[in-house]
Formats: C-alpha cells, sequence, structure tokens
C-alpha cells in the first residue's frame, strides 16, 4: 500500500528510532511522483535535524533524474542516474553507501540506469528518518506524489538482485 505526500501541505513521515547507523546500506521503495517541477523533490532522508548540511537523501531534482545525495559538514557528493523519472509513473529507487564511501542510485533496476559517485562523506549524526522531506534544519524540499515498499538493510543487497522483482514487475 501506498502513502501519499502533498507538497503544498507540508507532508512526512518520520522517526527518531533508526535502523540504519553505519556503513554499509542499501535503501529501496517504489515512488511515483505527481509533479516534478520547483525544487528537488525528495523521497528518503536520513540526517541531524539540528544541522544544514548533515543527511543523505533520495530525491528528483527539477532536471528529472534520480539523484543520491550526501553530506557531511557541507562535503559530499551526488550519484545521479542518467534516465528521468517520469511524472504519474510508479518507478523503482535502489541506493547503496559502500562502506569504502563510494556510492550508487539506481533507477528501476536494469531497465533504467546507474549512477556512481566515490568516496562520499556519510553523515556525521543522524537522528531522525524522513519519507517525502528532507532530513535537515534547512529547506525541507517535499514530496508530491506516493511512497511504496521502502527497505532499508545494513548491509549490501545488490542492484542486479533487487532488479529481478523490478524487471518482473515491468514486463
Amino acid at each position: 500500500m501506498a502513502r501519499e505526500f502533498d507538497d503544498a501541505s507540508s507532508e512526512d513521515l518520520s522517526t527518531t528510532t533508526l535502523a540504519i547507523t553505519g556503513l554499509p546500506f542499501t535503501c529501496q521503495c517504489w515512488f511515483k511522483l505527481h509533479d516534478h517541477s520547483g525544487a528537488g523533490k525528495t523521497i528518503l532522508s536520513m540526517g541531524d535535524m539540528t544541522a544544514a548540511n548533515d543527511y543523505w537523501t533520495i530525491f528528483v531534482p527539477t532536471s528529472g533524474i534520480l539523484r543520491f545525495r550526501t553530506r557531511s559538514g557541507g562535503s559530499g557528493g551526488n550519484a545521479d542516474t542518467s534516465n528521468e523519472v517520469t511524472d504519474g509513473t510508479w518507478h523503482h529507487a535502489h541506493v547503496h553507501f559502500y562502506a569504502n564511501g563510494n556510492t550508487e542510485c539506481v533507477l528501476d533496476g536494469t531497465v533504467g540506469s546507474k549512477g556512481t559517485n566515490a568516496s562520499q562523506s556519510y553523515p556525521s549524526s543522524q537522528t531522525q528518518f524522513r519519507i517525502g522531506s528532507r532530513t535537515t534544519s534547512g529547506t525541507k524540499f517535499y514530496m508530491d506524489g506516493e511512497v511504496a515498499e521502502v527497505m532499508m538493510s545494513g548491509s549490501y543487497v545488490g542492484s542486479a538482485r533487487a532488479s529481478l522483482g523490478v524487471n518482473a514487475l515491468m514486463h
């Protein structure tokens, strides 16, 4: 079952009970955006609610790609996909943060595209996990769409394994 979020109403879900507290980790979910125009629409995020630049987030910027961004004290980077998200269509997001600091972002398994980025900064403090908005003391970048079947693991769940279910559902 999906949970709908309305960016005009500043809706999100949050918890301070954190399932993941270190590296490596994998996070996956299904999502559907109603409208990705405007500032980046946040799907999932974890970080420090008292700091503006200490978080990781999965979001869709105005360019329409899927992005996995990490920040710690203002430093970090992005792993971007090359394929774009289509509004009104269900998509599968899969991100992985390796123990060595490399990151991976996959859109729709082998059907979509994969972006990687090396040696990223893991947030030094994580006090909250959010669905539908960014975990930061700054701008929240609320989502306008739906999220379903969020999965987090403190180990590596490979994109090839994750794409088996994605490909079965998409074909």
